[in-house]
């Protein structure tokens, strides 16, 4: 009637390094423990022992990061003198764009000094007519012989209208 134990199944590393699992352990187990401990992964252990890389006979330049393929604005930025080394950089940066950005401009001028003068002169009419009231406009048409309705004469132009209050009329009763 004796029955034998049965073997426990095997535990987990992590389990085995826990504080009370470690008292009750062998010697065995313990120098086995140590030696996965002592196992430290260095940079050395992700490198590869490749030959160095010949010079690229490619006629593509090849770029770090795409910041400088693309004009992006510095990922870090500080307004209000909380952060002054960042402002610096900032100021700096902004500084160089401005400079490229005068540079490109000035080269850019696509409309010469002559066109600019003739476009000036047809829009002086134009301006002039927005700030004209109606009134000047029909005295300035009269002026001219030209009258604005064919069919009335300027004799008989009617008096004015006394005009009336507009107001609610309450209901008589």
């Amino acid at each position: 009637m004796t029955q034998e134990k049965p073997t426990p199944s095997k535990l987990s590393l992590n389990l085995r390094k826990m504080k009370f699992m470690q008292r009750g352990m062998s010697e065995s187990e313990r120098h086995s423990l140590e030696e996965a401990n002592s196992k430290i992964i260095t940079n050395e252990h992700w490198e590869l022992d490749l030959p160095p890389m010949g010079k690229n006979d490619s006629s593509y330049e090849q770029l770090d990061g795409i910041s400088l393929c693309v004009k992006l604005k510095h990922g870090r930025m500080s307004f209000g003198g909380f952060n002054k080394a960042i402002e610096k950089l900032m100021y700096e940066l902004n500084r160089e764009e401005k400079t490229e950005d005068d540079a490109t401009a000035d080269s850019d001028a696509s409309v010469s000094d002559e066109e600019m003068a003739e476009r000036y002169s047809t829009l002086i009419g134009t301006v002039a007519k927005k700030f004209k009231s109606k009134n000047t406009t029909d005295n300035d048409f009269e002026r001219k012989g030209r009258k604005l309705d064919n069919d009335v004469n300027e004799t008989e132009v009617p008096a004015k209208v006394k005009r009336t209050n507009k107001r609610f009329l309450k209901p008589s009763e």
